[in-house]
């Protein structure tokens, strides 16, 4: 048996016992979904992640998302910036710029701000048209307006609205695009057989709810 099967037996192994000690009902489907979106991040890993998760379950409650999982192994990978946050930082490096370079250093200042604020600056006239503009007295409202406007051009970033705003009712027809999952996100039968085939070769985890399994 190799390393890689002896990760994966342990793994599940894990996963098992943390589904009977929570209640949950195990399936061969989402084994394979834990094991796929885990492996990659390292299934050794996974299963300390689960024993240190299994100390706060109970019957009934407990059974680990992939992403409670991967927020202990990875880390990095879960850490969420929403728009809203984004936006936020746009607009102050717009206004940090103005007060750091002035109007003569347009380089440098594209540079601290990112694309997204850049995007806000262009659209209110360019460089020297913000610094012109920007004084003490306006200072809040512009930041709030360069926040909403960076905000604005985020959500239609992430919508592919491109172009200019449509009429309402005609976003549908222009923009709406069909969503197919990869071939290789399907889990194959196969796969599953494999697994199970695996997961054979180990001692069997006493789990009613994972007989289709082992």
């Amino acid at each position: 048996m190799n390393q890689r099967q002896n990760g994966r037996i342990r793994f599940c192994e894990s996963l098992a016992g943390i589904a009977e000690l929570s209640g949950f009902s195990l399936t061969s489907r989402i084994i394979d979904l834990y094991l796929r979106s885990i492996e990659p991040h390292g299934l050794d890993a996974g299963a300390n992640a689960i024993a240190k998760l299994a100390m706060k379950a109970k019957p009934g409650k407990g059974f680990p998302s992939i992403e409670d999982i991967l927020n202990i192994v990875a880390p990095e990978l879960t850490a969420i910036v929403s728009p809203e946050d984004e936006a936020v930082d746009a607009a102050t490096r717009i206004i940090g710029a103005i007060q750091k370079y002035g109007h003569v250093d347009a380089d440098r200042s594209r540079g601290y701000i990112g694309e997204l604020g850049w995007q806000v600056v262009e659209r209110n006239g360019g460089w020297n048209s913000v610094c012109e503009t920007l004084t003490y007295a306006n200072m809040r409202t512009t930041q709030a307006q360069y926040r909403d406007e960076a905000a604005s051009i985020g959500r239609r970033s992430a919508a592919r609205l491109d172009g200019p705003p449509k009429l309402p009712g005609s976003f549908g027809r222009s923009t709406a695009r069909q969503v197919e999952a990869p071939a290789d996100d399907v889990i194959e039968n196969q796969q599953v057989r494999n697994l199970v085939a695996e997961l054979l070769a180990a001692k069997p985890v006493a789990n009613k709810d994972l007989d289709e399994v082992w």
